[in-house]
């Protein structure tokens, strides 16, 4: 600003100079003045032309970087599987068939450990939490390790009871209905059974 206050002033002297002067070269003189004057407003919008324009390139520029970072964070954000025992967490698997195929093997290995039972995978304190996370550490041959050694099996089957106590499991219906003939048929003489049946 103080500037432009020594640069009226001189152009101020100079007009009483040349007033004094001829009019030929008071004309060129003022010419002079005009184009210094247009000079300076031309400096100073190209000041601030550059500093609109480096504002508006920091903004897209930040757009562009913000932009490409978050396809870069959407692109590694991969889908994974907590697995859960009891409310805490025992580890991470990619893919939930991968716990499928445990309890089916696990199954088959006690069902031909137990071929003339029905065995049942005790599951029900297993759960398992999807998540979502960038570039997450799964490894899921220790979660299924750890899994392979928790898992236990029983036997279900149809429950004997003589007298209100609980004698024994068997397989099915048909088997505890074989298993009671049979008791009947050790503990009560054939004769009572065939008298009975004459008394029917």
């Amino acid at each position: 600003m103080k500037g432009f206050k020594f640069m009226r002033r001189m152009g101020k002297l100079q007009d009483s100079d040349t007033a004094k002067s001829g009019a030929s070269v008071q004309q060129s003189h003022n010419f002079d003045h005009d184009s210094t004057h247009f000079h300076q407003e031309k400096g100073t919008r190209r000041f601030q032309r550059s500093w609109i324009l480096g504002a508006v390139g920091l903004v897209l520029l930040t757009t562009v970087l913000i932009g490409a970072e978050k396809k870069y964070v959407a692109a590694n954000t991969e889908t994974y599987y907590q697995v859960l025992v009891k409310g805490k967490e025992i580890g991470k698997l990619n893919d939930q068939a991968q716990l499928n195929q445990l309890y089916d093997k696990k199954q088959q290995e006690y069902q031909d450990k137990y071929p003339d039972r029905a065995m049942v995978l005790q599951t029900e304190s297993i759960t398992i939490k999807q998540e979502k996370a960038y570039k997450p550490e799964v490894d899921s041959e220790a979660t299924l390790n750890k899994l392979d050694g928790m898992l236990k099996a029983y036997a279900v089957g149809v429950q004997l009871m003589v007298d209100g106590k609980a004698v024994g499991i068997v397989k099915d219906q048909e088997t505890a209905n074989a298993v009671l003939e049979g008791v009947k048929n050790h503990y009560v003489p054939q004769t009572k059974v065939a008298t009975a049946s004459k008394l029917t």
